[in-house]
Protein backbone atom coordinates (compact mmCIF):
# COMPACT_ATOMS: atom_id res chain seq x y z
CA UNK A 1 0.00 0.00 0.00
CA UNK A 2 1.39 3.40 -0.95
CA UNK A 3 0.58 6.41 1.18
CA UNK A 4 1.09 10.10 0.55
CA UNK A 5 2.87 12.31 3.04
CA UNK A 6 1.23 15.44 4.40
CA UNK A 7 3.68 18.30 4.99
CA UNK A 8 3.51 19.60 8.55
CA UNK A 9 5.69 22.69 8.15
CA UNK A 10 9.14 24.07 7.58
CA UNK A 11 11.82 25.30 9.91
CA UNK A 12 15.52 26.03 9.57
CA UNK A 13 17.74 26.65 6.60
CA UNK A 14 16.70 26.06 2.98
CA UNK A 15 18.30 22.61 3.12
CA UNK A 16 16.68 19.73 4.99
CA UNK A 17 14.01 21.98 6.46
CA UNK A 18 10.85 20.11 5.47
CA UNK A 19 8.80 18.25 8.06
CA UNK A 20 5.99 15.80 7.35
CA UNK A 21 3.62 13.53 9.21
CA UNK A 22 3.95 9.76 9.26
CA UNK A 23 1.10 8.59 6.97
CA UNK A 24 1.05 4.96 8.13
CA UNK A 25 -2.15 3.40 9.39
CA UNK A 26 -0.74 3.07 12.93
CA UNK A 27 -1.59 6.75 13.31
CA UNK A 28 -5.08 8.22 13.63
CA UNK A 29 -6.78 9.68 10.59
CA UNK A 30 -8.49 13.06 10.84
CA UNK A 31 -11.84 11.28 10.98
CA UNK A 32 -10.65 9.43 14.08
CA UNK A 33 -9.49 12.67 15.71
CA UNK A 34 -12.84 14.29 14.94
CA UNK A 35 -14.85 11.47 16.54
CA UNK A 36 -12.66 11.42 19.65
CA UNK A 37 -12.96 15.18 20.11
CA UNK A 38 -16.72 15.11 19.52
CA UNK A 39 -17.12 12.43 22.19
CA UNK A 40 -14.99 14.30 24.72
CA UNK A 41 -12.27 11.69 24.60
CA UNK A 42 -8.55 12.19 24.92
CA UNK A 43 -5.76 11.75 22.37
CA UNK A 44 -2.47 10.36 23.60
CA UNK A 45 0.52 11.56 21.56
CA UNK A 46 3.40 9.09 21.29
CA UNK A 47 7.03 9.99 21.93
CA UNK A 48 8.22 7.56 19.24
CA UNK A 49 9.77 9.62 16.43
CA UNK A 50 8.89 6.93 13.87
CA UNK A 51 5.21 7.41 14.68
CA UNK A 52 5.43 11.20 14.91
CA UNK A 53 7.16 11.61 11.55
CA UNK A 54 10.64 12.76 10.70
CA UNK A 55 12.54 15.63 9.14
CA UNK A 56 13.04 14.91 5.47
CA UNK A 57 16.53 14.08 4.34
CA UNK A 58 18.07 15.89 1.39
CA UNK A 59 16.78 14.37 -1.83
CA UNK A 60 14.04 12.34 -0.16
CA UNK A 61 11.11 11.67 -2.43
CA UNK A 62 8.08 13.14 -0.69
CA UNK A 63 5.59 11.59 -3.11
CA UNK A 64 4.72 8.69 -0.84
CA UNK A 65 5.81 5.73 1.22
CA UNK A 66 5.18 2.04 1.01
CA UNK A 67 3.53 0.34 3.94
CA UNK A 68 3.38 -3.42 4.19
CA UNK A 69 0.35 -4.90 5.88
CA UNK A 70 -0.13 -8.43 7.06
CA UNK A 71 -2.95 -10.31 5.33
CA UNK A 72 -5.28 -10.08 8.38
CA UNK A 73 -4.65 -6.31 8.66
CA UNK A 74 -5.23 -5.81 4.93
CA UNK A 75 -8.51 -7.70 5.09
CA UNK A 76 -9.57 -5.64 8.11
CA UNK A 77 -8.78 -2.25 6.54
CA UNK A 78 -9.94 -3.12 3.02
CA UNK A 79 -12.73 -5.71 3.33
CA UNK A 80 -14.22 -4.61 -0.01
CA UNK A 81 -11.03 -5.56 -1.92
CA UNK A 82 -10.53 -9.18 -2.94
CA UNK A 83 -6.99 -10.18 -3.82
CA UNK A 84 -6.11 -13.70 -4.87
CA UNK A 85 -3.14 -15.59 -3.44
CA UNK A 86 -2.46 -13.23 -0.55
CA UNK A 87 0.37 -14.56 1.58
CA UNK A 88 -0.63 -15.30 5.16
CA UNK A 89 2.48 -14.01 6.91
CA UNK A 90 2.12 -12.60 10.39
CA UNK A 91 2.96 -8.99 11.17
CA UNK A 92 5.89 -10.17 13.28
CA UNK A 93 7.46 -11.97 10.35
CA UNK A 94 6.80 -9.04 8.03
CA UNK A 95 8.38 -6.46 10.32
CA UNK A 96 11.82 -7.61 9.25
CA UNK A 97 10.92 -6.75 5.64
CA UNK A 98 9.19 -3.42 6.27
CA UNK A 99 10.74 -0.13 5.21
CA UNK A 100 10.51 1.47 8.63
CA UNK A 101 10.92 5.21 8.75
CA UNK A 102 14.42 6.20 9.84
CA UNK A 103 14.11 8.88 12.54
CA UNK A 104 16.10 12.07 12.18
CA UNK A 105 19.36 12.26 14.07
CA UNK A 106 19.13 16.01 14.51
CA UNK A 107 17.99 17.85 17.59
CA UNK A 108 14.59 18.65 16.04
CA UNK A 109 12.54 15.84 17.48
CA UNK A 110 10.56 18.14 19.82
CA UNK A 111 9.43 20.20 16.83
CA UNK A 112 8.12 17.03 15.17
CA UNK A 113 6.18 16.30 18.35
CA UNK A 114 4.77 19.83 18.39
CA UNK A 115 3.57 19.56 14.79
CA UNK A 116 1.44 16.57 15.78
CA UNK A 117 -0.03 18.48 18.73
CA UNK A 118 -0.79 21.48 16.53
CA UNK A 119 -2.48 19.29 13.92
CA UNK A 120 -4.88 17.91 16.53
CA UNK A 121 -5.61 21.45 17.72
CA UNK A 122 -6.29 22.65 14.18
CA UNK A 123 -8.58 19.71 13.40
CA UNK A 124 -10.47 20.44 16.61
CA UNK A 125 -10.91 24.14 15.90
CA UNK A 126 -11.47 24.10 12.14
CA UNK A 127 -13.40 20.85 11.63
CA UNK A 128 -15.10 20.21 14.97
CA UNK A 129 -15.54 23.68 16.43
CA UNK A 130 -14.00 22.78 19.79
CA UNK A 131 -12.85 25.95 21.55
CA UNK A 132 -10.07 24.35 23.60
CA UNK A 133 -8.97 21.12 21.88
CA UNK A 134 -5.63 21.14 23.71
CA UNK A 135 -7.53 19.93 26.78
CA UNK A 136 -8.09 16.64 24.91
CA UNK A 137 -4.36 16.05 24.29
CA UNK A 138 -1.87 14.32 26.55
CA UNK A 139 1.44 12.51 26.29
CA UNK A 140 1.16 8.79 25.68
CA UNK A 141 4.87 8.04 25.88
CA UNK A 142 4.80 4.33 24.99
CA UNK A 143 7.91 3.98 27.15
CA UNK A 144 6.67 0.53 28.11
CA UNK A 145 7.31 -0.61 24.52
CA UNK A 146 10.23 -0.77 22.14
CA UNK A 147 10.31 2.76 20.73
CA UNK A 148 12.73 5.21 19.16
CA UNK A 149 12.20 8.08 21.62
CA UNK A 150 12.74 11.79 21.18
CA UNK A 151 16.39 12.60 21.69
CA UNK A 152 15.58 15.14 24.36
CA UNK A 153 13.27 12.71 26.19
CA UNK A 154 14.59 9.14 26.00
CA UNK A 155 13.01 8.12 29.33
CA UNK A 156 10.50 9.24 31.95
CA UNK A 157 13.16 11.07 33.95
CA UNK A 158 13.62 13.43 30.96
CA UNK A 159 10.03 14.73 30.86
CA UNK A 160 11.11 18.08 32.33
CA UNK A 161 13.36 18.53 29.29
CA UNK A 162 10.43 17.79 26.99
CA UNK A 163 8.28 20.35 28.81
CA UNK A 164 11.00 22.99 28.39
CA UNK A 165 11.17 22.19 24.68
CA UNK A 166 7.40 22.55 24.31
CA UNK A 167 7.73 26.09 25.65
CA UNK A 168 10.42 26.70 23.05
CA UNK A 169 8.83 25.07 20.00
CA UNK A 170 5.02 24.94 20.31
CA UNK A 171 4.29 28.45 19.02
CA UNK A 172 6.94 28.10 16.31
CA UNK A 173 5.27 24.87 15.18
CA UNK A 174 1.86 26.55 15.10
CA UNK A 175 3.13 29.43 12.94
CA UNK A 176 4.87 27.08 10.50
CA UNK A 177 1.91 24.67 10.35
CA UNK A 178 -0.59 27.42 9.57
CA UNK A 179 1.67 28.87 6.88
CA UNK A 180 1.93 25.42 5.29
CA UNK A 181 -1.59 24.05 5.75
CA UNK A 182 -3.84 26.96 6.60
CA UNK A 183 -5.94 27.21 9.73
CA UNK A 184 -5.86 29.67 12.60
CA UNK A 185 -2.96 30.47 14.91
CA UNK A 186 -4.92 30.38 18.15
CA UNK A 187 -2.03 30.00 20.57
CA UNK A 188 -0.05 32.99 19.35
CA UNK A 189 -2.41 35.53 20.94
CA UNK A 190 -2.62 33.85 24.31
CA UNK A 191 -0.79 35.23 27.37
CA UNK A 192 2.19 33.29 28.65
CA UNK A 193 0.28 32.22 31.76
CA UNK A 194 -2.29 30.44 29.61
CA UNK A 195 0.39 28.86 27.40
CA UNK A 196 2.02 27.51 30.57
CA UNK A 197 -1.31 25.96 31.61
CA UNK A 198 -1.85 24.42 28.15
CA UNK A 199 1.60 22.81 28.20
CA UNK A 200 1.11 21.55 31.76
CA UNK A 201 -2.09 19.89 30.58
CA UNK A 202 -0.42 18.21 27.61
CA UNK A 203 2.41 16.99 29.83
CA UNK A 204 0.02 15.04 32.03
CA UNK A 205 -2.65 17.09 33.79
CA UNK A 206 -5.18 16.52 31.00
CA UNK A 207 -4.78 12.78 31.47
CA UNK A 208 -5.33 13.11 35.21
CA UNK A 209 -8.42 15.26 34.69
CA UNK A 210 -9.80 12.81 32.13
CA UNK A 211 -9.33 9.88 34.52
CA UNK A 212 -10.87 11.77 37.43
CA UNK A 213 -13.90 12.78 35.34
CA UNK A 214 -14.31 9.17 34.30
CA UNK A 215 -14.34 8.07 37.94
CA UNK A 216 -16.97 10.68 38.79
CA UNK A 217 -19.24 9.62 35.91
CA UNK A 218 -18.81 5.94 36.82
CA UNK A 219 -19.54 6.68 40.48
CA UNK A 220 -22.71 8.61 39.60
CA UNK A 221 -23.98 5.72 37.51
CA UNK A 222 -23.38 3.11 40.21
Amino acid sequence: METKRKPSGKWGSSINNDFSFNPWSINLMDEDIIEILKSGGILWVSLDVRILGFQSKVGLNMAGDEEYLSTPDFQTHFPQISVKNLRTETMESMMEQESWLVPTKEERHPLVFCFNVIHIIQVGIVRVGVSEPWKNICIGSDFDGLIEPLKICPEASSLDELEANLHKWLLIAEKSYVEQNGGKAVLADKPQKEINKIITGIMGQNGIDFSENGRIIFSDRC
